[in-house]
């Protein structure tokens, strides 16, 4: 998901301090992330590689559901789950845009 008005997309977590300080931000609250896919090729919104993640039951790049899901929620710090991109799912989002250079 991305927002051109704010040049934005759904933020990406590199590591375990980043998911850390993401979760203290989002109030300690389920929020949606910017890792999107399925089963064998999920990737983050911003197009860098996934080398970090908590995707309940999946190693990078493989998914236990083939259900089609195709977003990820981080429930809590250490599980993060696949479920489906839809509006009466409302959750909290992080967005992050690339810092501006003068």
């Amino acid at each position: 998901m991305k927002d051109y008005r704010f040049n934005s997309s759904l933020t990406s977590v590199r590591s375990r301090r980043d998911m850390s300080w993401l979760w203290r931000f989002a109030g300690r609250k389920p929020f949606w992330i910017g890792l999107s896919g399925g089963p064998g090729h999920w990737m983050w919104a911003d197009g860098q590689p996934v080398s970090f993640s908590r995707l309940k039951g999946a190693p990078l790049g493989r998914s236990e559901s083939d259900t089609g899901s195709d977003c990820v929620l981080v429930e809590n710090p250490r599980s993060w789950i696949s479920t489906s991109c839809s509006p009466e799912t409302q959750h909290r989002f992080i967005c992050s845009a690339p810092a501006q250079t003068h």
